[in-house]
């Protein structure tokens, strides 16, 4: 792996980990002493994404419906469809996550359409009375092999949309690709 892309993923990992709070060690203790196994919410269900991404250079806003199932404090996410803004990029993808805190949900993404080679990471912070989750994702798609954007999840649509489009306008780099230097892609 290239030296700067491992920089920058360690840097994103060091960040999500400070805005928990936490260090990868405190985390994984947690796992293993299943400190954060009894959950308050329960966020099964159907739920509603809009995703800030691109395809063919441009800025792209995809709606997703989502299936979320969660046992204890691990959480299941598939999309229904891929999203019907993006024909060209948009995929089939399912996400492992698990919430911490009862309001911070870290996870990893892979698409599940056999020749979409997309995954990443997600960070959702969830709002004080669970109706909606605002975070970011990373990764690979259609356009580049090293993107993120900003994502909201909620139950109804136009909550989604309405919350992304707000953080769009107020931080319009959100959305950003790192060009490798030739050779190294």
């Amino acid at each position: 792996m290239p030296p700067i892309l491992l920089f920058i993923i360690t840097g994103i990992a060091a960040a999500a980990l400070a805005a928990v709070g936490k260090t990868v060690a405190e985390l994984c203790i947690d796992s293993v002493k299943g400190r954060n196994k009894k959950s308050r919410r329960n966020l099964s269900g159907v739920w509603h994404a809009a995703w800030q991404t691109s395809v063919e250079g441009k800025t792209n806003i995809n709606t997703e419906v989502l299936k979320i199932t969660q046992r204890g404090y691990r959480l299941s996410i598939a999309n229904e469809l891929p999203s019907p803004e993006n024909k060209i990029g948009g995929y089939l993808w399912q996400a492992e996550a698990k919430l911490y805190d009862n309001e911070r949900i870290i996870g990893c993404y892979v698409a599940t359409d056999p020749n979409v080679l997309s995954k990443g990471s997600l960070y959702f912070l969830m709002n004080h009375n669970g109706a909606f989750l605002i975070g970011k994702w990373v990764g690979c798609n259609y356009d580049s092999q090293f993107i993120w954007g900003w994502g909201v999840i909620a139950k109804d649509l136009d909550v989604a949309l309405a919350k992304l489009d707000a953080l769009v306008a107020s931080f319009p780099e959100g959305r950003s690709q790192l060009k490798l230097p030739p050779g190294e892609e």
